[in-house]
């Protein structure tokens, strides 16, 4: 899974795939993810969007469109950090 950082506006992920998310932003869209048994890591069931500045880990390969919005990120993406201003 490969750790992407949100550097557009928003960034928008469809079925199928999986995502690796802190528990807030699994909290804010969990009508559209099925925990797998593996914490932290979320199936995509419909679309979910995220917004610029926040990092999230993404099995799928990103289309030319989608990846105009997303930079690769070295670092991990926050596992239940306190909030950063």
């Amino acid at each position: 899974m490969k750790n992407y950082e949100i550097i557009g506006t928003f960034a928008n992920f469809s079925p199928p795939g999986k995502l690796e998310l802190s528990d807030e932003q699994y909290d804010a869209r969990k009508h559209a993810l099925k925990e797998t048994g593996k914490k932290g890591v979320y199936e995509i069931l419909s679309k979910v969007q995220f917004k610029r500045g926040e990092r999230i880990g993404w099995d799928g390969e990103p289309s030319k469109m989608l990846l105009k919005n997303l930079e690769v990120s070295q670092e991990p993406k926050p596992v239940d950090e306190a909030k950063v201003e």
